[in-house]
Protein backbone atom coordinates (compact mmCIF):
# COMPACT_ATOMS: atom_id res chain seq x y z
CA UNK A 1 0.00 0.00 0.00
CA UNK A 2 1.32 3.63 -0.72
CA UNK A 3 2.85 5.64 2.22
CA UNK A 4 1.83 8.77 1.94
CA UNK A 5 3.17 11.95 3.82
CA UNK A 6 -0.05 14.46 4.75
CA UNK A 7 -0.08 18.07 3.72
CA UNK A 8 0.35 21.11 6.07
CA UNK A 9 0.10 25.02 5.45
CA UNK A 10 2.72 27.08 6.11
CA UNK A 11 2.32 30.67 6.30
CA UNK A 12 0.20 30.52 2.95
CA UNK A 13 2.00 27.71 1.46
CA UNK A 14 1.24 24.38 0.90
CA UNK A 15 3.43 21.36 1.78
CA UNK A 16 3.64 18.79 -0.76
CA UNK A 17 2.20 15.34 -0.83
CA UNK A 18 4.78 12.88 -1.42
CA UNK A 19 5.13 9.28 -1.25
CA UNK A 20 5.31 6.46 -3.00
CA UNK A 21 2.29 3.52 -3.70
CA UNK A 22 3.82 -0.23 -3.81
CA UNK A 23 0.42 -1.32 -4.05
CA UNK A 24 -2.77 -0.20 -5.03
CA UNK A 25 -3.88 2.96 -2.74
CA UNK A 26 -4.16 6.16 -2.15
CA UNK A 27 -2.47 8.94 -1.35
CA UNK A 28 -3.01 11.62 1.25
CA UNK A 29 -4.96 14.64 0.01
CA UNK A 30 -3.92 18.10 -0.41
CA UNK A 31 -6.07 21.40 -0.87
CA UNK A 32 -4.30 22.93 -4.24
CA UNK A 33 -5.58 26.75 -5.87
CA UNK A 34 -4.46 27.96 -9.08
CA UNK A 35 -1.69 26.29 -10.69
CA UNK A 36 -0.32 22.78 -9.00
CA UNK A 37 2.08 19.68 -10.07
CA UNK A 38 1.30 16.08 -10.61
CA UNK A 39 4.38 14.15 -10.91
CA UNK A 40 4.77 10.47 -11.12
CA UNK A 41 8.65 8.78 -11.03
CA UNK A 42 10.09 5.58 -11.02
CA UNK A 43 10.08 2.50 -13.14
CA UNK A 44 6.88 1.05 -12.67
CA UNK A 45 3.67 -1.00 -14.33
CA UNK A 46 0.91 0.69 -12.36
CA UNK A 47 -2.24 3.01 -13.27
CA UNK A 48 -2.70 6.08 -11.20
CA UNK A 49 -5.63 8.82 -11.35
CA UNK A 50 -6.02 12.17 -9.92
CA UNK A 51 -9.09 12.65 -7.84
CA UNK A 52 -10.50 16.01 -6.30
CA UNK A 53 -13.18 16.70 -4.08
CA UNK A 54 -15.41 19.69 -3.26
CA UNK A 55 -17.16 18.42 -0.05
CA UNK A 56 -13.94 18.26 1.93
CA UNK A 57 -13.79 14.10 0.92
CA UNK A 58 -17.22 12.83 1.35
CA UNK A 59 -17.33 12.15 -2.58
CA UNK A 60 -14.47 12.36 -4.86
CA UNK A 61 -14.54 12.77 -8.75
CA UNK A 62 -12.03 11.65 -11.04
CA UNK A 63 -10.10 14.71 -12.91
CA UNK A 64 -11.18 15.37 -16.99
CA UNK A 65 -7.89 15.71 -18.75
CA UNK A 66 -8.24 19.77 -20.61
CA UNK A 67 -10.16 20.22 -22.97
CA UNK A 68 -12.07 16.83 -22.72
CA UNK A 69 -15.85 16.46 -21.91
CA UNK A 70 -16.32 12.70 -21.75
CA UNK A 71 -16.36 10.14 -19.35
CA UNK A 72 -13.52 8.06 -20.85
CA UNK A 73 -10.75 11.24 -20.72
CA UNK A 74 -9.90 11.40 -17.25
CA UNK A 75 -6.16 11.99 -15.83
CA UNK A 76 -4.96 7.98 -16.26
CA UNK A 77 -1.51 7.31 -16.02
CA UNK A 78 0.86 4.62 -16.43
CA UNK A 79 4.09 5.81 -17.32
CA UNK A 80 6.30 8.49 -15.80
CA UNK A 81 5.07 12.32 -16.20
CA UNK A 82 5.10 15.42 -14.75
CA UNK A 83 2.58 17.61 -15.73
CA UNK A 84 0.93 21.73 -14.35
CA UNK A 85 -2.62 21.88 -13.94
CA UNK A 86 -4.66 24.62 -12.68
CA UNK A 87 -7.40 25.30 -10.16
CA UNK A 88 -9.48 28.06 -10.58
CA UNK A 89 -11.89 27.30 -7.15
CA UNK A 90 -10.54 27.63 -3.60
CA UNK A 91 -11.26 25.05 -0.98
CA UNK A 92 -10.60 21.91 -3.42
CA UNK A 93 -8.80 18.62 -2.27
CA UNK A 94 -6.77 16.29 -4.83
CA UNK A 95 -5.38 13.22 -4.32
CA UNK A 96 -3.42 10.59 -6.50
CA UNK A 97 -4.87 6.78 -6.36
CA UNK A 98 -2.88 3.86 -7.75
CA UNK A 99 -6.07 1.57 -9.37
CA UNK A 100 -3.79 -1.25 -10.20
CA UNK A 101 -0.68 -2.08 -9.44
CA UNK A 102 1.81 -5.23 -10.83
CA UNK A 103 5.24 -4.21 -9.95
CA UNK A 104 7.06 -0.76 -9.16
CA UNK A 105 7.60 1.78 -7.33
CA UNK A 106 5.71 4.55 -8.16
CA UNK A 107 7.08 7.52 -6.57
CA UNK A 108 4.52 10.54 -6.71
CA UNK A 109 4.80 14.42 -5.54
CA UNK A 110 1.15 16.55 -5.64
CA UNK A 111 2.86 20.40 -5.00
CA UNK A 112 2.17 24.05 -5.38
Amino acid sequence: MGRPSGASRELGRVSPVEGTFTAPGTSASVELHGDFNVTLGGVFGARVRLERTFDGGATWHRVLAPARTTAGDHHHWSSPISVVLNEPEQGVEYRLVCASYANGPVIYRLSQ
